[in-house]
């Protein structure tokens, strides 16, 4: 779970040149599969997906 959330500014910041991109939701996923499209599974999944990503970095 995320313990904490940036401001739009901070994460520029934090991006510095690298490409942007935004993810909208207007809650019709969450209609269609809330166990997946909640806030919480994809935060879930992307901190897994992190990790597998750091997992395979560190093996190079």
């Amino acid at each position: 779970m995320i313990d904490e959330v940036r401001t739009y500014p901070e994460v520029v910041k934090h991006l510095k040149n690298r490409q942007k991109h935004l993810l909208l939701g207007n809650g019709f996923s969450r209609s269609y599969d809330d166990g997946i499209f909640s806030y919480n599974a994809l935060s879930e999944f992307i901190s897994k997906l992190l990790t597998m990503i750091c997992i395979n970095y560190l093996r190079l």
